[in-house]
Order: structure tokens, then C-alpha cells, then sequence
């Protein structure tokens, strides 16, 4: 079987440093660190339902944070535990990889790794890092890849590192067939294993036109750029329950539905415009 060298890349901070990794004809790595120190603390807190990460991941995937606690623990490093935000963002990463057949941290959408986990809600005063793989069909596999490519043990084995989100997304017909994310942060901002509830990063409330309603539909305008938390809540500010947000694409409606898996969020918009109507559903 052949072999392929692939470049790797760490982000941290404004220093950008290349490496490079070495992969069988049909397993690739890819590697990103990237550092941000500073966010506002202003805003809403935005209550979230209980939730375990860990218990909502597949047997394979809690294999590979498993695996990967193992090997920092040889290393005198405690584990991570799994978050909502981050899981929910390895997922969609790892199902858009599939699309492109290969491996980039920059998502379709064009998101970096910083922009992805904010669109997720993962707090942005933190030390975020990504590795990501294709090809390797075991969670003991892709570990085992990961821990013999230095920029990839490195993010393992960052000592900031708290919280993780992993993905296995399995596409059939495609030359790798399996896209593995695991994302690394330093703030565990969510769910705990075991169903313990963490509050949620604060997120700054937007100004919008229109009439919220505590329970039923709303039409709302949005008055400045606006991601769909910060629409979440605003709407939740003004008194709305369980709220979920709504616009018009092509004649078709697509919804932001917080909390829920990736794949069902994902065609919403990371920021809206001003002037942009949508709709609010309360209750």
C-alpha cells in the first residue's frame, strides 16, 4: 500500500507553524490548534434542557474519549469530559467532510474551527484545538494515528484542554468512508457525563422589531447582525418560552432549534442581516 505525506497545520494565536504527518493511501490527519483570550461577558444566560453528552455519542465514539483519557492519563493529565457545544460541532464537521471526500478545518460554509464553535455556542474565551481523520475504520485505529503524528498527540495531550466533542460520521461510496472529528476545549461549558447540567456560555442579546409572544408565533425583524443564539436570546429576554427561530430560503422554511443534533440546524444561517424577517415560535 502506498504512502502519502499531508501537511499539517497548528494555528495558536497569530503564529502559524507547518508540520507534517504520514498517512496510508486511504488514511489521512489534519491537526488545528487555535488560541482566543478575550470575549464579552454581557448578555442572557440561556437555560438548556439536561442533557449527557457522553451518553448521547455512539459506542465507537465513546471509545475514542476513552482511549484518548487513557493516554492522558499515562501522561499525569486528567480527563476530558464531553460538552453538548462541542459534540454538537464535531458532528456537523465530521458529516461535512463527507461531502468534500476529504479533510479541511475549514467547513464548507466557509467557518474556520473559531467560527464553527461559535455558531455552536462553545464559549469564545477559551483554547480551542481539532483533530480530525479519515480513512480508519476502529476508534483504537484513529487514536493510534492520532498519538503517532506529533501535532495531533500534542492537542491531546494539551494540559489546558477540559472539555471534548467526537464524531464518527460513516459515508459509504466515498474513498474514506469514515470522517472522525474530536474537538478539544478548554472551558467545559455544557453537559458533563452523567447528565449534570454546567450553565451555558452568556450570549449577548440583539435589538429586533416585532411583537414576542410568550407562547404561539411571532414575526420579528432583525435590526443588526445577528447570530441565531443571539436571536434565541433576545426572543427569551422578551419573555418567550422555549423559543425556536424561523426564516424563508428558496420558498422553504429552515428552523434553529437550540439544543437539538447538528443535522438539524445546520442549513440555518450562522449570522443574519438587518432587515431580515423571521419567524418565533414560543411555548
Amino acid at each position: 500500500m502506498g504512502v502519502r505525506t499531508y501537511g499539517l497545520l497548528v494555528i495558536t494565536g497569530d503564529r502559524v507553524v507547518d508540520d507534517s504527518g504520514m498517512s496510508t493511501r486511504r488514511v489521512r490527519l489534519h491537526v488545528l490548534t487555535l488560541t482566543a483570550v478575550a470575549f464579552a461577558t454581557v448578555g442572557l444566560l440561556i437555560a438548556q434542557s439536561p442533557f449527557s453528552a457522553e451518553a448521547a455519542m455512539s459506542a465507537a465514539e465513546r471509545e475514542v474519549l476513552e482511549l484518548v483519557n487513557e493516554e492522558r492519563a499515562r501522561n499525569g493529565l486528567g480527563p476530558l469530559v464531553a460538552t453538548e457545544t462541542l459534540d454538537a460541532a464535531a458532528a456537523w464537521l465530521a458529516a461535512d467532510l463527507s461531502t468534500i471526500d476529504g479533510l479541511n478545518h475549514t467547513d464548507t460554509l466557509g467557518r474556520s474551527l473559531r467560527d464553527r464553535l461559535n455558531a455552536f455556542d462553545y464559549p469564545s474565551n477559551s483554547t480551542i484545538r481539532e483533530n480530525i481523520a479519515a480513512g480508519y475504520s476502529t476508534p483504537s485505529s484513529v487514536v493510534k494515528g492520532w498519538i503517532e503524528s506529533p501535532g495531533h498527540y500534542a492537542n491531546i495531550l494539551a494540559d489546558e484542554a477540559e472539555a471534548a466533542g467526537v464524531a464518527l460520521y460513516e459515508a459509504p461510496g466515498t474513498t474514506y468512508r469514515y470522517f472522525w472529528v474530536i474537538n478539544f476545549g478548554s472551558v467545559v461549558d455544557s453537559n458533563a457525563p452523567g447528565g449534570s447540567l454546567v450553565p451555558a456560555a452568556p450570549v449577548d442579546a440583539v435589538e429586533l422589531s416585532g411583537s414576542v409572544p410568550s407562547k404561539g408565533v411571532g414575526l420579528m425583524v432583525v435590526q443588526e447582525p445577528a447570530a441565531p443564539s443571539q436571536l434565541v436570546a433576545s426572543v427569551a429576554a422578551e419573555g418567550c418560552q422555549g423559543p425556536t427561530v424561523w426564516i424563508t430560503s428558496d420558498g422553504a422554511f429552515i428552523g434553529y432549534v437550540p439544543g437539538a443534533p447538528a443535522f438539524v440546524n445546520q442549513a440555518f444561517p450562522t449570522s443574519l442581516a438587518p432587515g431580515t424577517p423571521f419567524v418565533v415560535t414560543c411555548g
